[in-house]
């Protein structure tokens, strides 16, 4: 039998969904989210869908957006800005965050995965 932790945080690709020009000053965006693998919820169809609440948005600036002092304070406000539009929660298939779990990754402050299709899980409280 396998025991899951009751909450954990997963990190989402989410730059496609920003305007061109945070686009043009960042690597990759995650958005961050808390979700409990023990509550499931049928949307209108028979997959079960995760609940996931929104926490921050983390991001890989460029190589000059790095050297800027005023460019990377001016990123991080527009990350910051773009993060109070963030929808709070969110609903996500269980197919689509479960292989998550399974890569073994662990989320650690500031790291971000190092695949195009997000992941890390941190047992909340660790």
């Amino acid at each position: 039998m396998q025991l899951l932790p009751d909450a954990c945080i997963v990190k989402i690709p989410d730059r496609d969904y920003w305007s061109d020009d945070v686009q043009a000053m960042t690597k990759r965006i995650f958005a961050v989210y808390a979700l409990d693998r023990r509550q499931h919820f049928h949307l209108c169809e028979l997959c079960a869908s995760y609940e996931l609440h929104f926490i921050e948005h983390q991001y890989e600036p460029t190589e000059e957006m790095d050297r800027d002092d005023d460019k990377r304070e001016e990123l991080y406000e527009s990350i910051l800005d773009g993060g109070r539009y963030e929808e709070q929660v969110i609903y996500e298939h269980r197919k689509d965050i479960d292989p998550m779990f399974l890569r073994g990754r662990r989320c650690r402050p500031g790291w971000l995965p190092k695949n195009g299709r997000g992941g890390g899980v941190l047992p909340a409280g660790v």
